[in-house]
């Protein structure tokens, strides 16, 4: 089965039908660099993904890359708020992505299809025209 990776939405959907199931998840991508600091790059956005006939089709919007010392985010270097607001900000994200999705007529349920050793290609978000208020009362 392959891969097929778009940097629009809505190109994505074009290949889907109406009623499909669409995976929508927040993950942290991490990559580790191998150096004495033990210094990662976590890699945080959302995924959407779903099945088409022989093919997994993917997208993928980026929301923050941040390089975390030791392997976790620390308190003390400000790295744990960071994370911690990239998350926020991702998962505002992944609701207004699931907003537009329902609202475009498919069935969105979370769950990552998984790539294999495929990486996921970043896309771009220009398809919000009303943004979904998050829980911290902001909107992206």
């Amino acid at each position: 089965m392959g891969v097929i990776h778009f940097g629009d939405l809505d190109e994505m959907l074009n290949e889907l039908q109406s009623g499909q199931t669409v995976r929508v998840a927040v993950l942290d991508v991490t990559e580790r660099a191998f150096n004495k600091y033990g210094v990662r790059r976590a890699a945080i956005g959302v995924h959407v993904r779903a099945f088409a006939s022989e093919h997994i089709l993917s997208y993928y919007i980026p929301v923050a890359a941040l390089q975390i010392v030791g392997g976790v985010p620390h308190r003390e270097h400000g790295q744990f708020q960071e994370y911690s607001e990239a998350w926020d900000k991702a998962n505002c994200r992944a609701e207004q992505v699931k907003a537009y999705l329902t609202q475009q007529g498919f069935e969105v349920r979370p769950g990552v299809i998984d790539l294999g050793n495929a990486r996921p290609l970043a896309g771009g978000w220009s398809q919000i025209t009303q943004a979904v208020n998050c829980s911290k009362g902001r909107s992206l």
